[in-house]
């Protein structure tokens, strides 16, 4: 315990953001303040003696002088070689930025690249593979692996000296300022490993501005079970606070929850880069099962809702 205390004081000192977190590398208070503050001297003490702790985060973005981490995801590659193929590729773009990088080995086998940007963003995927045959078969509604991923604004890394954790290259007091166009090549390189097509809806959502209530669409909308639909393929409903349905996400997450369904706004939205949903983006009820039951094909949808018998044929509505 002293020595994960002392290791939090040594990152505060380096103007880094830290908390505590526990075996399931979540967070033992509610670190959204410290996204904007750093913790007090006092404060660090006290929750860092928590009977609980584990292991020491690090909030990225701004609060942290602009820290960001590239997070690769070993226990999904399926080469065996993806750290080495990546910190290879760095080097033969630029040596210099790939020797200034702070690397850490993760607990699953996995890496982060350290660094600081004057420009960063929010976290993103930037390489992800589809789920093998085998992989289906234990769990057929986890379809994505994520290879590669930023930690930026709104995300946080586990360090060592959290079990399981250590520096390979450098530490968290050594931490390279990259310049934009030195961190946009590392974002180009970590593209290039991408193995998924992200399969695009063949025609769009139908727009707000005209409403045809008689479309099985809108209908499935305003009747569907979209919360049963969720539940069928493998999302679990973890909680519901009167305002909102919470879920966590099909296969393997550290994560009590991973997405939520607003009845009042009748959109389900997900906070995960591991599903075929975007991040941050409100879902209809009819969306959601576009997605789910016909690979984002709104056509489909639209005819397999009105064989289950929700709204009219297009050649049947609005007959005087």
């Amino acid at each position: 315990m002293n020595s994960l205390i002392k290791a939090a004081q040594l990152y505060k000192s380096f103007g880094l953001s830290v908390v505590p977190v526990n075996f399931q590398k979540k967070s033992l208070i509610n670190w959204e303040p410290y996204q904007h503050e750093i913790i007090s001297d006092k404060e660090l003490r006290k929750v860092f003696r928590y009977s609980s702790v584990e292991g020491i985060a690090i909030i990225c973005g701004e609060v942290s002088g602009n820290l960001e981490v590239i997070d690769v995801d070993s226990k999904h590659d399926l080469t065996t070689h993806l750290f080495d193929d990546f910190y290879s590729a760095i080097q033969r773009s630029n040596a210099d930025v790939a020797s200034s990088l702070c690397i850490g080995a993760t607990r699953n086998k996995g890496y982060h690249f350290y660094y600081k940007c004057p420009v960063i963003e929010n976290n993103r995927v930037l390489a992800r593979r589809s789920t093998t045959k085998e992989e289906l078969l234990i769990n057929p509604n986890d379809k994505i692996r994520v290879l590669l991923e930023t930690r930026g604004r709104g995300g946080y890394v586990i360090v060592y000296p959290t079990p399981g954790y250590q520096f390979i290259q450098h530490d968290l007091g050594h931490l390279p300022v990259l310049q934009p166009d030195q961190r946009l090549m590392l974002m180009d390189i970590a593209k290039s490993f991408n193995l998924y097509e992200r399969p695009r809806p063949t025609i769009a959502i139908p727009s707000i501005h005209y409403y045809d209530n008689e479309s099985p669409l809108n209908d499935y909308d305003a009747r569907g079970d979209v919360i049963g639909l969720l539940e069928y393929h493998g999302w679990k409903l973890v909680r519901y606070d009167g305002v909102k349905s919470y879920f966590r996400r099909p296969g393997i997450t550290d994560h009590d929850t991973s997405g939520d369904f607003h009845h009042g706004l009748n959109l389900f939205g997900v906070f995960t880069t591991s599903t075929e949903f975007e991040r941050k983006v409100g879902y209809r009820p009819c969306a959601v099962y576009a997605f789910l039951e016909c690979n984002k094909d709104f056509r489909l949808a639209a005819k397999r809702l009105l064989a289950e018998g929700y709204g009219v044929p297009y050649n049947k509505r609005h007959r005087a």
